[in-house]
């Protein structure tokens, strides 16, 4: 019954005009962040929170703020779930047209450099990388390689990233739905990690029915006369018989799994049915089995840079966020508690910072 009212009247546009007036506040530019997060994840697809965002320049604001303040763990947390959970009720596309280009990539992945051992830094960046490339038509390359980066890491840490590893095989499974993003993937050795995947998750169903369907779009988007490497295809085989003894009673799995065979036949004459035979379950795969982490972070990525910057974005500002959003009348106004002075350290300032009483990305509840 709240969110209608705090659109209404203005409550929103009274935390963009504070990001707005107030750029070089960590403090602000944080608790602007997370209450754009709370409100984004309350949200349904159904509500007008997607045109809202475009309209008042806040997708503009908060890169600003990942960039301004890349050395901030709290900043870069809630920077980046509030745009995952904008990129996932995203129904009109506008959002995910809002955060193309290039520098929006590496600025979702600066956080992965800058902050390793901080778990939730973690988890944001990877969900916000996977939404917003599975949402992209026809990627780049290097979002693509972010992309299998994260899934890579997720599943290397299933405690901690269950519900991202389920989020980064359905991002998968629609990205090699298209035809150029397929050959894309290949090139980009998708095969290997989608075998990894099947193993170590062989008793996961989502996982295995979305690992089986990656791999039936992968091969039905692959021309017959498209040169393929002799290793390309190794593993697909036992991955697919590992689902079907995993899951015998699953139609779905059965159907892609079928389609699977059906497309690696007519690529390869030279397969033999023999091979493709089913599996004893004796060969299922063990439980034991763990997918490799990656070995560092992707290539691209730009130095760490852990002070403020001063200067301004080199992509610049649109006009909708250079200019304040109006505030109705009736509603409540920018003043008040935003009208004293402003903190412009890092992470201090007001409770918010580690030197602060009680500051740590784990405790904040946005």
């Amino acid at each position: 019954q709240a969110k209608p009212f705090v659109l209404s009247s203005g409550g929103l546009a009274a935390v963009v005009n504070a990001m707005r007036y107030h750029p070089r506040s960590a403090v602000v530019q944080e608790t602007g962040c997370g209450t754009l997060w709370s409100f984004a994840i309350v949200s349904s697809r159904s509500e007008p929170l997607t045109q809202y965002v475009v309209q008042t320049g806040a997708l503009s604001i908060i890169l600003e703020a990942m960039w301004r303040f890349s050395g901030s763990e709290y900043v870069q947390r809630a920077a980046c779930g509030a745009l995952s959970s904008m990129v996932r009720t995203d129904t009109t596309g506008a959002v995910v047209a809002g955060l193309q280009g290039p520098h929006v990539v590496d600025l979702i992945m600066q956080p992965l450099q800058n902050f390793p051992g901080s778990k939730e830094v973690q988890k944001e960046s990877c969900e916000l990388i996977l939404y917003l490339v599975g949402a992209q038509q026809d990627p780049s390359r290097q979002a693509l390689t972010y992309a299998l980066w994260a899934v890579r890491l997720c599943a290397s840490q299933p405690s901690e990233h269950a519900r991202r590893i389920h989020i980064g095989c359905k991002t998968l499974a629609r990205l090699a739905s298209q035809k150029p993003v397929a050959h894309k993937l290949l090139d980009l050795n998708v095969v290997p990690l989608l075998c990894e995947l099947a193993e170590a998750f062989g008793k996961k169903k989502n996982i295995q029915v979305y690992v089986c369907q990656t791999f039936n779009r992968l091969l039905n988007n692959i021309d017959s006369g498209t040169p393929r490497r002799p290793d390309m295809f190794d593993g697909v085989v036992r991955a697919i018989h590992s689902a079907i003894v995993s899951h015998r009673q699953s139609r779905t799995i059965q159907k892609e799994t079928a389609g699977v065979v059906e497309a690696l036949l007519a690529l390869d004459k030279s397969v033999d049915d023999q091979v493709l035979a089913p599996m004893t379950t004796a060969d299922a795969p063990s439980p034991t089995s763990r997918v490799a982490a990656p070995p560092g972070l992707p290539p691209g990525l730009a130095s760490p840079h852990l002070t403020p910057r001063e200067d301004n974005p080199p992509w610049g500002r649109d006009q909708a966020a250079a200019e304040p959003t109006a505030v109705p009348e009736s509603g409540p106004q920018a003043g008040g508690a935003l009208s004293g002075p402003m903190d412009n350290s890092v992470a201090g300032g007001g409770g918010y910072g580690k030197g602060a009483a009680g500051g740590n990305a784990r405790s904040r509840k946005y």
